[in-house]
Protein backbone atom coordinates (compact mmCIF):
# COMPACT_ATOMS: atom_id res chain seq x y z
CA UNK A 1 0.00 0.00 0.00
CA UNK A 2 2.60 2.52 0.99
CA UNK A 3 4.59 1.56 -1.76
CA UNK A 4 1.93 2.59 -4.45
CA UNK A 5 1.59 5.58 -2.24
CA UNK A 6 4.86 6.72 -3.15
CA UNK A 7 4.51 6.12 -7.02
CA UNK A 8 1.48 7.94 -7.09
CA UNK A 9 3.39 10.69 -5.33
CA UNK A 10 6.36 10.08 -7.31
CA UNK A 11 3.97 10.51 -10.82
CA UNK A 12 2.10 13.64 -9.45
CA UNK A 13 5.65 15.25 -9.24
CA UNK A 14 7.65 14.48 -11.80
CA UNK A 15 4.69 15.65 -14.19
CA UNK A 16 4.72 19.09 -12.20
CA UNK A 17 8.39 19.62 -13.34
CA UNK A 18 7.40 18.97 -16.48
CA UNK A 19 4.59 21.18 -16.64
CA UNK A 20 7.69 23.63 -15.20
CA UNK A 21 9.93 22.79 -18.12
CA UNK A 22 7.41 23.89 -20.99
CA UNK A 23 6.53 26.77 -19.30
CA UNK A 24 9.73 28.22 -18.19
CA UNK A 25 12.92 26.70 -20.24
CA UNK A 26 16.28 27.72 -19.31
CA UNK A 27 16.40 30.23 -21.52
CA UNK A 28 13.28 32.09 -20.15
CA UNK A 29 15.58 32.23 -16.78
CA UNK A 30 18.20 34.03 -19.03
CA UNK A 31 20.87 31.06 -18.10
CA UNK A 32 22.83 31.10 -21.57
CA UNK A 33 25.74 28.84 -20.59
CA UNK A 34 25.58 25.60 -21.95
CA UNK A 35 26.58 24.69 -18.35
CA UNK A 36 23.87 26.42 -16.72
CA UNK A 37 21.63 24.36 -18.65
CA UNK A 38 23.36 21.00 -18.17
CA UNK A 39 22.67 21.82 -14.31
CA UNK A 40 19.44 22.43 -14.02
CA UNK A 41 18.73 19.58 -16.26
CA UNK A 42 20.39 17.48 -13.95
CA UNK A 43 18.75 18.94 -10.83
CA UNK A 44 15.59 17.81 -12.75
CA UNK A 45 16.26 14.50 -13.51
CA UNK A 46 17.59 14.35 -9.60
CA UNK A 47 14.11 15.57 -8.02
CA UNK A 48 12.44 13.01 -10.30
CA UNK A 49 13.95 10.03 -8.69
CA UNK A 50 13.29 11.26 -5.50
CA UNK A 51 10.61 9.13 -3.52
CA UNK A 52 8.10 10.26 -0.68
CA UNK A 53 9.25 9.10 2.95
CA UNK A 54 7.33 5.97 4.15
CA UNK A 55 5.91 6.46 7.74
CA UNK A 56 5.17 3.44 9.61
CA UNK A 57 1.90 2.87 10.09
CA UNK A 58 -0.62 2.70 13.01
CA UNK A 59 0.09 -1.16 13.79
CA UNK A 60 3.77 -0.63 13.65
CA UNK A 61 3.87 -0.38 17.53
CA UNK A 62 1.91 -3.44 18.33
CA UNK A 63 4.05 -5.57 16.39
CA UNK A 64 7.50 -4.00 17.70
CA UNK A 65 5.77 -4.99 21.25
CA UNK A 66 4.96 -7.98 20.17
CA UNK A 67 8.62 -9.10 18.43
CA UNK A 68 9.95 -7.56 21.94
CA UNK A 69 8.01 -9.85 23.93
CA UNK A 70 5.91 -7.22 25.56
CA UNK A 71 2.37 -7.24 26.25
CA UNK A 72 0.55 -4.49 24.86
CA UNK A 73 -2.19 -3.28 27.54
CA UNK A 74 0.79 -3.33 30.27
CA UNK A 75 3.10 -1.70 28.33
CA UNK A 76 0.48 1.11 27.71
CA UNK A 77 -0.24 1.88 31.39
CA UNK A 78 4.08 1.49 32.44
CA UNK A 79 4.46 4.70 29.64
CA UNK A 80 1.73 6.35 30.49
CA UNK A 81 3.03 6.16 33.99
CA UNK A 82 6.81 6.85 33.30
CA UNK A 83 5.56 9.75 31.42
CA UNK A 84 3.35 11.15 34.93
CA UNK A 85 6.61 10.23 37.18
CA UNK A 86 9.04 12.03 35.17
CA UNK A 87 7.09 14.93 34.40
CA UNK A 88 6.14 15.33 38.26
CA UNK A 89 10.08 15.26 38.82
CA UNK A 90 11.04 18.25 35.78
CA UNK A 91 8.48 19.97 37.99
CA UNK A 92 10.05 19.29 41.21
CA UNK A 93 13.60 20.43 40.01
CA UNK A 94 11.86 23.24 38.39
CA UNK A 95 10.11 24.49 41.50
CA UNK A 96 13.51 23.92 43.63
CA UNK A 97 15.86 25.91 41.08
CA UNK A 98 12.82 29.04 40.78
CA UNK A 99 13.07 28.68 44.83
CA UNK A 100 16.31 29.05 45.15
CA UNK A 101 17.07 31.85 42.98
CA UNK A 102 13.92 33.55 44.15
CA UNK A 103 15.48 33.41 48.21
CA UNK A 104 18.91 34.16 46.56
CA UNK A 105 17.44 37.69 44.91
CA UNK A 106 14.71 38.58 47.15
CA UNK A 107 16.05 40.97 50.39
CA UNK A 108 13.96 41.03 53.47
CA UNK A 109 12.68 43.79 55.07
CA UNK A 110 15.59 44.29 57.38
CA UNK A 111 18.16 43.80 54.50
CA UNK A 112 16.32 46.49 52.14
CA UNK A 113 16.79 48.76 55.16
CA UNK A 114 19.74 48.32 55.71
CA UNK A 115 20.86 48.97 52.48
CA UNK A 116 18.95 52.27 51.96
CA UNK A 117 21.06 53.65 55.14
CA UNK A 118 23.70 52.96 54.12
CA UNK A 119 23.08 54.69 50.58
CA UNK A 120 22.01 57.45 52.53
CA UNK A 121 25.59 57.27 54.56
CA UNK A 122 27.36 57.27 51.19
CA UNK A 123 25.52 60.37 49.60
CA UNK A 124 23.71 58.40 47.43
CA UNK A 125 20.24 59.51 47.76
CA UNK A 126 17.04 57.59 47.04
CA UNK A 127 14.48 58.31 44.69
CA UNK A 128 12.03 58.48 46.83
CA UNK A 129 13.76 60.69 48.99
CA UNK A 130 12.93 64.55 47.61
CA UNK A 131 14.29 68.03 48.90
CA UNK A 132 13.29 68.35 52.28
CA UNK A 133 13.21 71.40 54.94
CA UNK A 134 12.55 70.67 59.17
CA UNK A 135 13.94 71.69 62.77
CA UNK A 136 16.17 69.03 64.47
CA UNK A 137 16.41 68.92 67.91
CA UNK A 138 20.06 66.91 68.57
CA UNK A 139 21.00 65.61 71.59
CA UNK A 140 23.18 67.94 73.73
CA UNK A 141 23.20 70.75 70.85
CA UNK A 142 21.10 73.81 69.81
CA UNK A 143 17.90 73.41 67.48
CA UNK A 144 18.71 73.53 64.11
CA UNK A 145 16.98 74.30 60.70
CA UNK A 146 17.89 72.08 58.15
CA UNK A 147 17.31 72.37 54.73
CA UNK A 148 18.17 69.55 51.48
CA UNK A 149 17.54 69.38 47.71
CA UNK A 150 18.75 66.29 46.20
CA UNK A 151 21.22 65.19 45.29
CA UNK A 152 23.84 66.60 47.08
CA UNK A 153 22.93 70.24 48.59
CA UNK A 154 22.47 71.05 52.27
CA UNK A 155 21.88 73.49 54.88
CA UNK A 156 22.16 73.46 58.23
CA UNK A 157 21.67 76.96 60.42
CA UNK A 158 21.88 77.10 64.25
CA UNK A 159 18.66 78.33 65.86
CA UNK A 160 20.74 80.24 68.64
CA UNK A 161 23.79 81.57 67.04
CA UNK A 162 22.89 82.12 63.32
CA UNK A 163 25.99 79.80 62.25
CA UNK A 164 25.61 77.96 59.30
CA UNK A 165 27.23 74.91 57.29
CA UNK A 166 26.59 74.34 54.15
CA UNK A 167 27.46 72.53 50.80
CA UNK A 168 26.31 72.83 46.76
CA UNK A 169 28.34 69.77 46.22
CA UNK A 170 31.50 71.70 45.12
CA UNK A 171 32.08 73.66 48.15
CA UNK A 172 31.74 73.10 51.73
CA UNK A 173 31.71 76.16 53.79
CA UNK A 174 30.58 77.88 57.28
CA UNK A 175 29.43 81.14 58.68
CA UNK A 176 30.12 81.60 62.22
CA UNK A 177 28.48 85.91 62.58
CA UNK A 178 29.97 85.75 65.82
CA UNK A 179 33.17 85.70 64.83
CA UNK A 180 33.16 87.41 61.31
CA UNK A 181 34.56 84.07 60.18
CA UNK A 182 33.55 81.88 57.39
CA UNK A 183 35.17 78.70 56.75
CA UNK A 184 36.02 77.05 52.87
CA UNK A 185 36.37 73.07 51.78
CA UNK A 186 37.05 71.03 49.37
CA UNK A 187 35.72 68.01 51.16
CA UNK A 188 33.80 67.54 54.40
CA UNK A 189 36.47 66.43 55.53
CA UNK A 190 38.95 69.34 55.02
CA UNK A 191 37.99 70.67 58.29
CA UNK A 192 36.55 69.25 61.48
CA UNK A 193 33.34 71.80 61.84
CA UNK A 194 31.78 70.01 58.51
CA UNK A 195 30.85 67.27 60.65
CA UNK A 196 27.69 68.50 60.81
CA UNK A 197 26.83 68.14 56.55
CA UNK A 198 27.82 64.44 56.64
CA UNK A 199 25.49 61.21 56.31
CA UNK A 200 22.24 61.75 58.33
CA UNK A 201 23.31 64.32 60.95
CA UNK A 202 22.95 63.84 64.07
CA UNK A 203 21.73 60.31 63.71
CA UNK A 204 24.58 58.26 63.93
CA UNK A 205 23.09 55.57 61.31
CA UNK A 206 26.38 54.24 61.26
CA UNK A 207 25.29 52.61 65.28
CA UNK A 208 23.08 50.32 63.02
CA UNK A 209 24.50 49.26 59.66
CA UNK A 210 27.58 48.27 61.11
CA UNK A 211 25.97 45.97 64.17
CA UNK A 212 28.16 42.81 64.35
CA UNK A 213 24.63 40.62 64.12
CA UNK A 214 26.39 37.51 64.50
CA UNK A 215 27.85 38.58 68.26
CA UNK A 216 25.48 36.76 70.76
CA UNK A 217 25.37 40.53 72.34
CA UNK A 218 23.97 41.74 69.95
CA UNK A 219 20.50 41.45 67.87
CA UNK A 220 19.51 44.16 64.97
CA UNK A 221 15.54 43.67 64.56
CA UNK A 222 12.75 45.90 63.21
CA UNK A 223 10.74 45.65 66.35
CA UNK A 224 7.70 47.32 64.63
CA UNK A 225 6.30 50.15 63.25
CA UNK A 226 5.47 53.98 65.00
CA UNK A 227 4.12 57.22 64.07
CA UNK A 228 6.67 60.29 63.95
CA UNK A 229 5.16 64.13 63.33
CA UNK A 230 2.49 61.95 61.69
CA UNK A 231 4.29 59.85 59.13
CA UNK A 232 4.79 56.08 59.61
CA UNK A 233 8.23 55.09 60.91
CA UNK A 234 10.22 51.43 60.88
CA UNK A 235 11.14 50.64 64.57
CA UNK A 236 14.93 49.90 63.68
CA UNK A 237 16.30 48.20 67.49
CA UNK A 238 19.65 47.09 68.45
CA UNK A 239 19.67 45.11 71.53
CA UNK A 240 22.80 44.27 73.70
CA UNK A 241 21.39 41.90 75.82
CA UNK A 242 18.61 41.06 78.79
CA UNK A 243 18.83 43.81 81.32
CA UNK A 244 21.26 46.47 79.23
CA UNK A 245 19.72 49.39 77.13
CA UNK A 246 18.90 49.17 73.48
CA UNK A 247 19.65 51.44 70.46
CA UNK A 248 16.62 52.41 68.35
CA UNK A 249 16.46 54.37 65.18
CA UNK A 250 12.92 55.46 63.84
CA UNK A 251 13.32 55.28 60.01
CA UNK A 252 10.76 56.79 57.98
CA UNK A 253 8.76 54.03 56.04
CA UNK A 254 8.56 55.79 52.20
CA UNK A 255 12.19 57.88 51.97
CA UNK A 256 14.20 55.80 54.70
CA UNK A 257 14.92 59.16 56.31
CA UNK A 258 16.05 58.43 60.03
CA UNK A 259 13.18 60.95 62.09
CA UNK A 260 14.55 59.93 65.57
CA UNK A 261 17.32 58.03 67.15
CA UNK A 262 17.72 57.36 71.00
CA UNK A 263 18.39 54.62 73.61
CA UNK A 264 15.88 53.15 74.87
CA UNK A 265 16.17 51.79 79.18
CA UNK A 266 15.80 48.33 80.77
CA UNK A 267 12.55 49.96 81.79
CA UNK A 268 11.53 51.93 78.62
CA UNK A 269 12.63 55.21 79.48
CA UNK A 270 14.43 57.06 76.35
CA UNK A 271 17.75 58.59 77.02
CA UNK A 272 19.68 60.63 74.31
CA UNK A 273 16.79 61.40 72.09
CA UNK A 274 17.99 63.40 68.77
CA UNK A 275 14.92 63.84 67.01
CA UNK A 276 13.49 65.97 64.02
CA UNK A 277 10.07 68.45 65.87
CA UNK A 278 9.03 69.55 62.30
CA UNK A 279 9.35 68.12 58.61
CA UNK A 280 7.73 69.05 55.26
CA UNK A 281 8.81 66.91 52.43
CA UNK A 282 7.30 69.85 49.49
CA UNK A 283 9.26 73.05 50.28
CA UNK A 284 10.03 75.48 47.97
CA UNK A 285 13.86 76.10 48.12
CA UNK A 286 16.25 78.04 45.91
CA UNK A 287 19.35 75.80 44.63
CA UNK A 288 21.52 79.68 45.45
CA UNK A 289 20.79 79.21 49.49
CA UNK A 290 23.31 76.79 49.12
CA UNK A 291 26.36 78.67 47.38
CA UNK A 292 28.65 80.37 49.87
CA UNK A 293 27.99 84.22 50.44
CA UNK A 294 29.58 86.37 53.13
CA UNK A 295 28.85 89.67 54.00
CA UNK A 296 32.08 91.90 53.26
CA UNK A 297 34.79 92.48 56.01
CA UNK A 298 34.40 88.64 56.94
CA UNK A 299 37.77 86.79 57.26
CA UNK A 300 37.90 84.01 55.33
CA UNK A 301 39.87 80.60 56.02
CA UNK A 302 40.32 78.00 53.11
CA UNK A 303 41.00 74.58 54.03
CA UNK A 304 42.41 71.50 51.69
CA UNK A 305 43.61 68.08 51.93
CA UNK A 306 46.19 66.19 50.10
CA UNK A 307 49.66 64.54 50.96
CA UNK A 308 52.00 66.36 53.26
CA UNK A 309 54.57 67.05 50.86
CA UNK A 310 52.33 69.05 48.34
CA UNK A 311 50.25 70.66 50.59
CA UNK A 312 53.78 72.23 52.31
CA UNK A 313 54.18 73.18 48.38
CA UNK A 314 51.52 74.67 48.63
CA UNK A 315 52.38 77.46 50.65
CA UNK A 316 56.22 77.20 49.66
CA UNK A 317 58.12 75.32 52.53
CA UNK A 318 59.12 71.93 52.67
CA UNK A 319 58.39 70.34 56.17
CA UNK A 320 60.58 68.11 58.11
CA UNK A 321 58.98 65.24 59.44
CA UNK A 322 59.70 65.26 63.71
CA UNK A 323 62.51 62.97 64.36
CA UNK A 324 62.55 59.55 66.48
CA UNK A 325 59.38 58.13 64.94
CA UNK A 326 59.22 54.36 64.41
CA UNK A 327 60.17 52.93 61.30
CA UNK A 328 56.72 51.61 60.16
CA UNK A 329 54.94 54.62 60.38
CA UNK A 330 53.99 57.39 57.81
CA UNK A 331 52.39 60.52 57.28
CA UNK A 332 48.64 59.82 57.22
CA UNK A 333 46.54 62.93 56.20
CA UNK A 334 47.26 66.11 56.28
CA UNK A 335 44.83 69.31 56.38
CA UNK A 336 46.09 73.18 55.54
CA UNK A 337 44.24 75.66 56.37
CA UNK A 338 45.76 79.55 55.27
CA UNK A 339 44.41 83.20 55.80
CA UNK A 340 44.98 86.46 55.00
CA UNK A 341 46.89 87.90 57.99
CA UNK A 342 49.13 91.29 57.21
CA UNK A 343 51.07 90.73 60.53
CA UNK A 344 52.11 87.06 58.92
CA UNK A 345 55.03 86.88 56.61
CA UNK A 346 54.09 87.59 52.97
CA UNK A 347 50.20 88.55 54.53
CA UNK A 348 49.19 85.27 54.42
CA UNK A 349 49.23 82.82 57.37
CA UNK A 350 48.93 79.27 57.03
CA UNK A 351 49.06 76.26 59.42
CA UNK A 352 48.70 72.19 58.61
CA UNK A 353 47.71 69.66 60.45
CA UNK A 354 49.06 65.93 59.54
CA UNK A 355 48.30 62.35 61.53
CA UNK A 356 50.63 59.23 61.49
CA UNK A 357 49.29 55.98 60.85
CA UNK A 358 49.38 53.24 62.44
CA UNK A 359 48.00 54.94 65.15
CA UNK A 360 49.54 54.71 68.33
CA UNK A 361 49.98 56.35 72.01
CA UNK A 362 53.16 59.19 72.34
CA UNK A 363 54.61 58.83 75.62
CA UNK A 364 52.30 59.12 78.42
CA UNK A 365 50.01 61.76 76.82
CA UNK A 366 47.69 59.16 75.77
CA UNK A 367 46.88 60.81 72.50
CA UNK A 368 46.98 60.14 69.11
CA UNK A 369 49.97 61.38 67.30
CA UNK A 370 48.99 64.69 65.83
CA UNK A 371 51.78 66.96 64.04
CA UNK A 372 50.94 70.95 63.75
CA UNK A 373 53.31 73.14 62.35
CA UNK A 374 52.34 76.89 61.19
CA UNK A 375 54.33 80.27 59.97
CA UNK A 376 52.77 81.96 63.23
CA UNK A 377 53.88 81.53 66.70
CA UNK A 378 51.30 78.52 68.21
CA UNK A 379 50.70 78.78 71.80
CA UNK A 380 51.58 75.00 73.07
CA UNK A 381 48.53 73.09 73.73
CA UNK A 382 48.67 71.20 77.67
CA UNK A 383 50.59 68.22 77.77
CA UNK A 384 52.18 68.18 74.28
CA UNK A 385 55.49 66.86 75.08
CA UNK A 386 57.58 68.28 72.17
CA UNK A 387 58.36 71.44 70.45
CA UNK A 388 60.39 71.70 67.04
CA UNK A 389 61.18 73.57 64.29
CA UNK A 390 59.63 72.23 61.29
CA UNK A 391 61.45 74.37 58.89
CA UNK A 392 63.17 77.59 59.06
CA UNK A 393 60.95 79.37 60.71
CA UNK A 394 58.49 76.95 61.02
CA UNK A 395 56.78 76.09 64.57
CA UNK A 396 55.52 72.97 65.48
CA UNK A 397 54.00 70.72 67.97
CA UNK A 398 53.85 67.28 68.22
Amino acid sequence: MNDLHGVEKERRLSAYIDTLNRGRTPVAHRMGSADDQDGVRAAVRAVRRLKGPVVPNRSFERRLLRHLGIPVSVSRRQTGMAKVALLALLLTVLAGLTFMVYTATKKGPLEALMERLQALETGTVPADLRSYSGTIKPFQAGECLVFFLPPDKKLIRETESGAVRATNGRVWWCYEPAARTAHLGDTAGSWAGFYRLEGQWPFHTQTFTRANDDSRYEQLVISGTARVLGRKTYVLSLRHGEGFSESRLWVDTVTSLPLRQAEVGSDGTLYSVSEFTAIDFSPSLDPGMFDPAFPEGTLIVHHKTGELQELGQEVDVRLREPASLLAYVYADRAYLSSWVDPDAPGGSAWEIIWFYQPPFRLGTTGTELRVCASNRPMEMPSGTPEAVELAPGVSGSV
